[in-house]
């Protein structure tokens, strides 16, 4: 049955986190259909979040604003929004929702600023603003967070069969995927703690998130983003908190990436700080443990592997300090892959793998046979025992 919430603290069980980072701006390509059966898929087998990216690289062309004529390298208008993008996101999340799975969300993705990626990325051809690190435009980072909890929220509902509308676990929000501060050697290096940091911190408290502030960054010397990230919105020195917003050590949750290889080197300097685990960046070169490929590129491990690196991870962290374990699915990761084209075997079965064989529970959720019969009754890989009612 599925993992409740004393088994959760009394163990120190971490949540699963599936990420499709482009869902968003795929979506509309996608039948009700496949995304119920998708997220059905990873659902039962225990996964408690779903992880978003902003989606600035998509088929569908699909931006939170309208593109523009162009004049000159300004294609959007900050308060255009394009209506198209949110329904979309809200289908996506609702979708989620319904089968129990609480929606994890980057606001930022360093990623999207790196070579050729600007051309897709708004932020780079908007007015008044340059990129994700600009500091001059606060105000607008602090419109898209409203926007955004506007439509993704703090938490969100289900309908049961009777109608009664059902609270999912509370949403997550990360201030940015593998975030990395300009000048960061540089003299105003904490400026971007005061300017960038600690604001958008605040405006989630002031929209009234109250977990854990999530996020992955450099963390290469000399000054790594991830320490100037913590220093703002934790208690770990003086740089912090002045401004009334309570943050404690363990207000943020740093995601290391690449953590469930053959090859992988756990992080050693958290000290008692919350973290999570992921395989994003995996680039798995043991032939005999390459699972799924995209390529030549990037390879997951196979199971073995992942459930050997989580028992390491377990054993060398403190129990409650993992806080989140997140599977890339490299199987549906790419534009061109189906959801329909999910491996079952390995990328939809990690959870269960994990929770099973280093936590000693079972991640399996049940649904009535009413859900069945609403959204996946076509489906060709129904288990026994998962719509028992």
């Amino acid at each position: 049955m599925a993992i409740n919430a004393i088994q959760r603290r009394l163990k120190g069980i971490p949540y699963n986190v599936v990420s499709v980072l482009d869902l968003v701006g795929r979506a509309p390509g996608y039948s009700d259909r496949e995304l119920n059966q998708f997220m059905w898929r990873y659902s039962w087998r225990g996964a408690d979040y779903l992880r978003l990216f902003p989606d600035w690289s998509n088929p569908f062309k699909l931006h939170p604003w309208k593109k523009l004529i162009p004049v000159g390298n300004t294609w959007y208008i900050f308060n255009i929004w394009d209506d198209r993008y949110f329904e979309s996101l809200a289908r996506v999340c609702d979708t989620a929702y319904r089968w129990k799975m609480g929606i994890y969300f980057d606001l930022f993705d360093h990623c999207f600023t790196k070579g050729d990626n600007q051309d897709e990325n708004p932020w780079f051809h908007m007015e008044s603003v340059n990129g994700i690190y600009d500091l001059n435009a606060i105000r607008y980072y602090e419109k898209w967070i409203e926007k955004v909890w506007s439509v993704v929220g703090k938490r969100g509902s289900y309908t049961a069969k009777s109608g009664v509308k059902k609270k999912v676990r509370p949403n997550l929000y990360s201030l940015g995927n593998e975030l990395n501060f300009p000048s960061q050697s540089q003299n105003h290096y904490h400026q971007y703690g005061r300017e960038w940091v600690r604001p958008l911190a605040n405006k989630l408290r002031d929209l009234g998130y109250t977990g854990k502030i999530c996020f992955s960054a450099d963390s290469s010397d000399p000054r790594p983003s991830s320490n100037l990230i913590r220093a703002y919105v934790s208690n770990e020195g003086d740089e912090c908190c002045p401004d009334g917003h309570h943050y404690t050590k363990k207000t943020t949750v740093e995601q290391a990436h690449g953590q469930f290889s053959t090859t992988a080197v756990l992080p050693t300097i958290w000290n008692n700080r919350i973290l999570a685990l992921s395989d994003d960046g995996t680039n798995e070169k043991d032939e005999k443990h390459k699972a799924v490929c995209v390529g030549k590129k990037y390879c997951s491990a196979d199971l073995a592997t992942v459930v050997e690196c989580a028992r390491e991870a377990k054993e060398s962290y403190g129990k409650r300090q993992i806080h989140h374990i997140d599977i890339l699915p490299r199987s549906v990761s790419e534009i061109d892959q189906k959801l329909d084209d999910l491996d079952l075997a390995r990328d939809a079965s990690v959870f269960q793998a994990i929770d099973k064989k280093v936590y000693g529970v079972n991640p399996t959720r049940k649904f009535s046979k009413w859900y069945k019969n609403s959204y996946i009754r076509d489906a060709d890989d129904i288990p026994p025992g998962v719509f028992p009612r």
